[in-house]
């Protein structure tokens, strides 16, 4: 049996409503709706606050795109709270229902990947998206999952030998 992660970096890229925002609250399309309703939004605004932590914090989620208000653009949750003097948690419900940005979210721990990587049924992967060069933010995977974990897990740290990199960016997702 082989996992497969894209495990050479700690940072994952989705939607800022699909990170945060409980699922129970997007369903059937009806986030503004329930936003809306006084005997839900106490509970939405907890478990949103909770997600938030759970993803280490508003530092770590980066907007990546956001075309509604592109100097918003690169900038954390954090940063654009102090721009727009709200709090994060007010912030991130404007920016979802105003224009639904992408992010980057830091939230994986190097000790998770460094215990991954040792481990002969995990290969690496990339679900990075390719985009035409100058267009876009793509997150960094998208080109160079597999040239990051020789350099760094490799060459750098020394996590694994070249082999075993090799190996675990070669197996075949069906082969046991």
């Amino acid at each position: 049996m082989c996992i497969c992660r894209p495990i050479s970096y700690n940072a994952s890229s989705t939607g800022l409503e699909g990170a945060i925002v409980p699922s129970w609250v997007r369903e059937g399309g009806k986030l503004t709706e329930r936003l809306k309703r006084p005997g839900v939004i106490t509970r939405i605004r907890k478990e949103i606050e909770e997600n938030i932590k759970r993803r280490e914090g508003p530092g770590s989620l980066v907007i990546i795109s956001y075309p509604k208000d592109r100097r918003f653009d690169g900038k954390n949750l954090s940063e654009i709270s102090l721009i727009l003097n709200k709090t994060p948690l007010e912030t991130a419900l404007y920016l979802i229902v105003d224009g639904k940005p992408g992010i980057v979210s830091f939230n994986m721990k190097e000790s998770d990947i460094v215990h991954f990587m040792k481990n002969d049924f995990v290969m690496t992967g990339s679900d990075g998206n390719i985009e035409m060069p100058g267009e876009g933010l793509p997150h960094p995977r998208s080109y160079g999952a597999f040239a990051r974990k020789i350099k760094k897990y490799v060459l750098e740290d020394k996590v694994i030998n070249m082999e075993q990199a090799i190996k675990a960016s070669h197996l075949d997702a069906g082969q046991k």
